[in-house]
C-alpha cells in the first residue's frame, strides 16, 4: 500500500502517530489498509483527512516482491490487479517502448 501516495511529511506522521498510538501491535489485519484511504481509516475509527486523487498520464509501476513490508505480498497471497500493459510507451523520461520483463530483470 501506499506505492503512490503524496502526502506532505507531517500530515503522514500525524497520521502514522495516531495509528501506532491506537494500534501499538499493528492494525488488525481484516481492517488494515493504506494511509488516505477513507473507507480504511472509517473501519479503523481513525481521523478522515482532507484528501483529493489526481491522475498521470506517466504509469505507476508497482512490484509485488518477497522484500515488501505486507505479509500477504511475502507469503505470495496477494491477488494481482488486472494486467494493463505488457509494454510501457513512456518512462524515465524516454519515449521509448519498455517491456516488463526488462524491467523486471532490472529488479533483480
Amino acid at each position: 500500500g501506499n506505492f503512490s501516495l503524496i502526502a506532505p511529511r507531517e500530515l503522514t506522521i500525524e497520521a502514522l502517530e495516531e495509528r501506532f498510538a491506537k494500534y501499538p501491535n499493528g492494525t488488525p489485519l481484516d481492517k488494515t489498509g493504506e494511509l488516505g484511504k477513507e473507507r480504511t481509516e472509517k473501519r479503523l475509527g481513525l481521523t478522515r483527512r482532507k484528501k483529493f486523487e489526481f491522475f498521470t498520464v506517466c504509469p505507476i509501476i508497482q512490484f509485488s516482491h518477497d522484500y515488501g513490508t505486507e505479509e500477504i505480498q511475502r507469503s505470495h497471497r496477494k491477488r494481482m490487479a488486472v494486467m494493463r500493459a505488457h509494454e510501457i510507451p513512456y518512462y524515465d523520461g524516454k519515449i521509448d517502448t519498455l517491456k516488463a520483463s526488462e524491467l523486471v530483470k532490472k529488479f533483480k
